[in-house]
């Protein structure tokens, strides 16, 4: 006979039916390592690696990713408080790990870079360049590698995703913030000292720091749900690695950037990943073949940076408008004093667009106007009174247009208000004058404090470990979740 209590012990019925230890069915998940920045290796077995622009070709092509092990070192070997005893501050940026007590003291910078090129080798004849790319490189892995740690400390402090309210403030603007000392009881064993730490979590909790914050997530939030690329953690340059050693045949670096930007990619539907980006690819497509030819993406397959510049909108916030990362910031500075036009003028993709649009509305607006010479002539022949119907219509029109923001002028198609004045993409005008004039075309999102202020204006793709965060122009809030309720 079946029994019919159940027993007290723990278990659970699992999906199949059978039962199963409620202990090892919650068994916690191993928690995730640190990333290592590796052992150190001999000259023979270290892999070389060549600069492209701030990314690294690295061969063998399964060998570790070079930006990897910069953002391991730069955690690893982050340095105590910097400045006198009684006046010590956290160390915020790259220039900071390369303070030194006395001349006799080495700098955390320089054993970084010791380090790293204890891992990889390059051309000694690209050492310099390989220099400078590094330079650019540890520069960001800093502050991303903050935002990390300022982004996992609020995570362990979290319940049920949520920041429990009495680890939390109000400021003056009632923002919700974590409190100073709920960020500093969730320091981790193996980051900074005590000191350190307690000096990171009074700089994340002042109010210019919270400020910063603010706008950047302001800004961040302004470029909606725009995809920036589709890559994942590779970019560009391994791309076409990767595609080289998969398919046999060498894409280029503009088919490899193509690539990382393309959506449903191998489908009929294949399409760039923003329209934004779209428009600047269309300039620069437009440039290249009134350059080079219509066949340029075969006979000049590396992406012409001089030409991205006066056609893709130019470097507002030191930025190109496509393939940034792949120009240094000192190829950049050539571009700019160079300024080498294309043999002739390019108009804008979104110019064309709009054109088009127009055309469109001309042949629908010709269309309408026979249709009403039809219904006017059969009102007639019915003995409708026609123009009252229309002079009836014509205020709804009028008061509808005027809500919607439309307007119409004599010989006009029926315009949209937020179109007026809008000659090129840029919102204005887009000048091929002096170097110095009209060097943007929309902040994107971007902040607008320049290279002085607190973490500098430099920007860059989300590849790899380089993710967007709250001491750059980011796609993620300032703690690093895109849904999570904070400033």
């Amino acid at each position: 006979m079946p029994r019919t209590n159940r027993s007290s012990s723990s278990a659970s019925v699992g999906n199949n039916g059978s039962t199963q230890s409620t202990a090892k069915a919650r068994k916690a998940r191993t928690p995730r390592t640190r990333t290592s920045a590796g052992l150190r290796l001999e000259e023979i077995d270290r892999p070389l690696i060549v600069p492209k622009g701030v990314l690294w070709e690295r061969h063998p092509y399964t060998a570790r990713d070079p930006s990897t092990v910069q953002g391991a070192l730069v955690r690893q070997m982050y340095p105590p408080p910097i400045g006198p005893k009684d006046d010590q501050k956290p160390v915020l940026c790259w220039e900071d790990y390369k303070w030194s007590p006395g001349p006799e003291v080495r700098t955390a910078g320089s054993k970084i870079v010791e380090e790293f090129w204890w891992r990889f080798k390059c051309d000694p004849l690209e050492q310099e360049k390989a220099e400078g790319v590094l330079e650019e490189n540890l520069t960001r892995k800093v502050k991303q590698m903050l935002h990390e740690e300022k982004a996992a400390a609020i995570k362990r402090l979290q319940k049920k995703g949520k920041l429990p309210i009495e680890l939390t403030e109000v400021d003056e603007d009632g923002n919700r913030w974590p409190t100073k000392e709920a960020l500093i009881s969730a320091k981790r064993v193996d980051f900074s000292t005590d000191v350190g730490w307690r000096l990171l979590c009074e700089h994340w909790s002042s109010a210019e720091f919270r400020r910063l914050s603010l706008t950047n997530k302001r800004n961040r939030l302004a470029n909606g749900d725009t995809v920036f690329h589709c890559s994942g953690a590779r970019n560009a340059v391994a791309t076409r690695q990767f595609l080289k050693l998969k398919t046999g045949k060498d894409p280029g670096i503009s088919g490899a950037w193509l690539h990382t930007h393309n959506l449903y990619r191998g489908t009929d539907q294949e399409r760039i990943c923003s329209q934004r980006t779209a428009d600047r690819w269309e300039d620069f497509d437009k440039a290249m073949k009134n350059a080079h030819g219509e066949n340029w993406e075969e006979e000049h397959p590396d992406l012409d940076g001089q030409i991205i510049y006066e056609a893709a909108g130019r470097m507002p916030h030191g930025r190109l408008g496509i393939a940034n990362e792949l120009f240094s910031k000192e190829e950049k500075v050539k571009f700019k004093s160079k300024r080498v036009m294309a043999s002739e003028p390019v108009r804008s993709a979104r110019e064309d667009r709009l054109e088009r649009e127009n055309k469109h509305l001309k042949r629908e607006n010709k269309r309408l106007r026979g249709i009403e010479l039809v219904v006017q002539s059969l009102a007639e022949k019915g003995g409708v009174d026609f123009d009252g119907i229309m002079q009836s219509a014509a205020t709804d029109l009028s008061t509808s247009d005027s809500e919607g923001g439309f307007r119409r002028g004599p010989g006009d198609v029926r315009q949209h208000g937020s179109e007026k004045g809008m000659g090129s993409r840029t919102g204005g005008s887009t000048s091929h004058g002096n170097g110095d004039e009209d060097d943007y075309y929309d902040n994107e999102g971007d902040d607008n404090y320049v290279e002085d202020d607190l973490y500098g204006d430099e920007q860059y793709d989300n590849y790899g470990d380089d993710g967007y965060n709250d001491y750059e122009y980011g796609g993620y809030n300032d703690y690093g979740h895109g849904d999570v309720d904070w400033p």
